[in-house]
């Protein structure tokens, strides 16, 4: 058990440490859907066994994290997507709380994967760069459209004054 959760998390982008203590089976069902969807996993882990994972990875998680009902969301792909998810749930459920979180070699406190969750995702990001590149081309060829339109008006003034 120990292995294969030492060889999950040694896989991953990053992972967020939740609290869940009081959530039905079927809130945690979607949370799980959800968070596959994503490319990631949630499952509950036993604290103890947790605790030598991490201390073999070399994560120094503050141990008093390690308390109450623990579940482990990794992210093998998008991380900001994941704590999202993890945001959202922790807004709408009084049972879950994040408790802390890991990615990219930094230990995040629940702060931290809150905020990164408040980040926009690389789509959005993709498109506002996009937009922003476009920008230039779409004024100028509206620029160009407008002195088109411009003459024609000016045409249709001069037919209209002749006839």
């Amino acid at each position: 058990m120990v292995q294969k959760l030492g060889s999950n998390l040694s896989e991953i982008e990053g992972f967020i440490l939740v609290q869940f203590k009081g959530m039905s089976f079927t809130e945690m069902s979607e949370v799980r859907q959800e968070v596959k969807a994503l490319g990631g996993n949630f499952q509950v882990v036993k604290n103890t066994l947790l605790s030598i994972v991490l201390d073999k990875q070399g994560i120094g998680i503050d141990k008093k994290l390690l308390t109450e009902s623990t579940a482990l969301i990794t992210s093998a792909g998008e991380f900001p997507a994941v704590a999202k998810v993890a945001k959202k749930v922790s807004g709408t459920s009084d049972f879950f709380k994040v408790k802390t979180g890991y990615f990219d070699g930094t230990i995040l406190s629940s702060a931290d994967v809150l905020t990164i969750a408040s980040l926009p995702s690389r789509e959005e990001l993709l498109a506002t760069t996009l937009a922003t590149m476009n920008a230039p081309a779409t004024h100028f060829v509206s620029l160009f459209a407008n002195i088109e339109r411009g003459l024609l008006n000016v045409l249709n003034g001069i037919k209209e004054q002749k006839a």
